[in-house]
């Protein structure tokens, strides 16, 4: 029984200096132990032996934290260690690093060329030729009478047109086809030509329209006037009044030249031809008639879209003589006529060409 107490002892006292051994050891670790920059260190003894705790110091650079107080701040200049570089090489953003979640948001900065926004502010202004990375829609559409802007709210080009000058597709005040015929098209289409003509007394009147190439005959003998006629319709189809519009002609056979009475105009569903015997003034479908000094008509203003008739009639007895003479008083005689249609001020002139229009006199009723 002696013995077994005796070896317990022994027993105990190993165990004790094996635990004392232990515990010197830990303990010197933890004493030798150096803490990092922004560590502190606190040696700690429990009955299953020494152990060190470890803690990061706040507002230290190199703690892992970037951090903010009132007494402290690390950025990524004063601490690289800590806090990540914001900077996104963006001249146009505010980098600023959100210390509560450690990461960064960039700002953009306004009215700055570089920010993908088109702006427009007071005393500052982008468009494409002065910031195309951010305004990158031209606006410019190559005209010389609009103003071309960007609205800025749409990002939509608008194209204002500026008045009073030559090119806007406006004729106005102070512009004239001869001053800008871009804008005031002064324009006059000619159709439906046709000739008076008979063929024997059965066929006293009759119209017929002009092929370049045919025979056209009119007999003054079965006629029921002494003059054959040339008509043709006009519509004005510029976007401009025609002022003082008038007409010349010139129709020959091949020995002499034969006269027109004269050159009339007429509208349609207002008044038939008379000859040029009217003199008038005044508005009728909007056309502006007047008597010539030559008794012949002037249309002094046709608007767009007005239309009108000219007529030329042919008197074939300039030169009675001259039949008596030749002995061709029974002959047709083929006349070529030229007619003009002018406006020197709306810039107009345009040609009817009539050919083979026999005519034949009856001088007998003047013998």
């Amino acid at each position: 029984m002696k013995g077994k107490i005796v070896s317990a002892f022994i027993a105990f006292i190993i165990i004790t200096g094996a635990y004392i051994a232990y515990q010197a050891v830990a303990y010197s670790k933890c004493k030798a132990y150096q803490p990092g920059q922004c560590e502190s260190k606190t040696c700690n003894f429990s009955f299953f032996g020494a152990g060190v705790r470890y803690e990061k110091n706040q507002n230290c650079c190199g703690n892992k934290m970037c951090e903010l107080s009132a007494s402290y701040t690390e950025t990524q200049q004063s601490c690289s260690a800590d806090c990540s570089q914001c900077d996104d090489k963006n001249l146009c953003t505010k980098d600023v690093l959100d210390y509560s979640t450690g990461k960064c948001t960039s700002d953009i900065i306004p009215n700055c060329c570089g920010n993908q926004l088109c702006e427009s502010a007071s005393g500052y202004k982008e468009t494409n030729t002065s910031c195309s990375q951010d305004c990158r829609v031209d606006c410019n559409d190559g005209k010389a009478c609009t103003k071309d802007e960007l609205d800025y709210s749409s990002g939509q080009c608008r194209h204002e047109i500026i008045r009073g000058c030559c090119g806007n597709n406006i004729c106005e005040a102070g512009e004239s086809p001869l001053t800008c015929k871009e804008d005031c098209n002064a324009q006059l289409e000619i159709s439906n030509i046709e000739l008076r003509v008979n063929g024997d007394e059965r066929q006293r009147y009759t119209w017929t329209p002009y092929r370049d190439g045919n025979m056209y005959a009119f007999d003054e003998l079965y006629a029921d006037s002494n003059v054959a006629e040339i008509r043709a319709d006009i519509r004005n189809t510029g976007n401009t009044a025609i002022k003082d519009l008038y007409a010349t002609y010139e129709c020959m056979d091949e020995e002499y030249q034969i006269y027109s009475i004269n050159i009339c105009w007429t509208i349609p569903n207002e008044m038939v031809a008379s000859m040029c015997e009217h003199h008038f003034t005044g508005a009728m479908n909007g056309l502006v008639l007047k008597g010539g000094a030559d008794e012949s008509d002037i249309i002094s203003h046709m608007p767009p879209q007005a239309q009108a008739k000219f007529v030329l009639y042919i008197a074939p007895l300039s030169d009675l003589e001259h039949f008596r003479e030749t002995h061709d008083k029974d002959l047709f005689h083929p006349l070529t006529c030229k007619i003009n249609i002018l406006s020197e001020t709306s810039g107009i002139n345009e040609r009817i060409t009539v050919k083979n229009y026999r005519v034949r006199p009856d001088i007998t009723r003047f013998r």
